[in-house]
């Protein structure tokens, strides 16, 4: 993601936003209270999503000083690994990454399928560290083995109802419920791969 690609996000939301209060203010048989409750959730929406173009903001700003440092230190640096935060909000994208490294001499070498530089989404937390030359990259467990050793309520929200009784049942493994680069099955498609 890019700073311009977030700034015409931004753009296009704050447009969509205020076009709909002035849509809204036009409507005169609407009552007061109507129009308090829109204008009010208007605005909380518009908040959220300044909330999240300014976290994302920040997220890229960072990531492309870490991305300078390391191409400037190519001497040194001979690569990189992609680092996701491991909780229930990690997304399916973030969670196929994670762990994946990337070396700037050897792509053929690399488990990324690219050169991925968080952040990849809105609000993404994921990070990359550096694989300095003569080392190897940080073992570290991925997110399926964090996710064997979760409490079953925690289990639940990640997969959600319908997906965790399919794990649960047997009938689908973790890495089955998502394509290689983290895009989530839908429930028909697991069905399928259920029946074969």
């Amino acid at each position: 993601m890019s700073m311009a690609l977030l700034l015409q996000a931004m753009a296009d939301v704050l447009e969509r936003d205020t076009s709909g209060i002035v849509k809204r203010m036009s409507l005169v048989d609407e009552d007061e209270s109507q129009l308090a409750q829109y204008y009010d959730s208007t605005f909380r929406k518009a908040r959220n999503n300044l909330n999240v173009f300014a976290v994302t903001a920040v997220a890229i700003t960072a990531g492309s000083l870490r991305n300078r440092f390391f191409n400037a230190n190519r001497d040194h640096i001979r690569g990189f690994q992609y680092v996701a935060v491991m909780d229930n909000r990690t997304t399916p994208l973030c969670q196929s990454l994670h762990t994946g490294v990337w070396y700037y001499d050897q792509p053929e070498n690399s488990t990324l399928p690219g050169e991925y530089h968080p952040p990849l989404h809105p609000r993404c937390r994921s990070t990359t560290i550096p694989i300095f030359v003569g080392e190897t990259a940080v073992d570290m467990p991925t997110y399926q083995e964090w996710f064997n050793n979760q409490p079953e309520g925690v289990q639940r929200e990640v997969l959600g109802p319908a997906r965790y009784q399919m794990y649960v049942d047997g009938d689908i493994s973790f890495d089955q419920f998502y394509t290689n680069m983290g895009r989530k099955l839908t429930l028909n498609q697991l069905r399928e791969i259920i029946q074969r």
